[in-house]
């Protein structure tokens, strides 16, 4: 500490490669396409420890980033952000 006061230095996060650098898309059309004739469905004997049930009226969207999704804000709010 130099005169009472700490020094904050700001260091850039570090952005981990995209897949799509490495030729990996995280979901293909080829993907939504089967997704879309065939819907995923939970195995016949799946057991779950509970239900939820969400209102999407009622939830409000957010946005997260740049860096990380710890840096998140409602979209209201980021609209009048301009």
């Amino acid at each position: 500490m130099v005169s009472g006061r700490s020094r904050h230095h700001r260091v850039p996060a570090l952005r981990p490669p995209a897949l799509q650098e490495f030729g990996i898309e995280r979901f293909t059309k080829k993907n939504i396409d089967k997704w879309a004739a065939v819907p995923p469905r939970p195995d016949s004997d799946a057991a779950y420890a509970g239900r939820i049930t969400l209102d999407l009226g009622e939830v409000t969207p957010h946005v997260s980033g740049p860096d990380t999704v710890q840096v998140m804000q409602s979209l209201a709010a980021w609209r009048k952000r301009g």
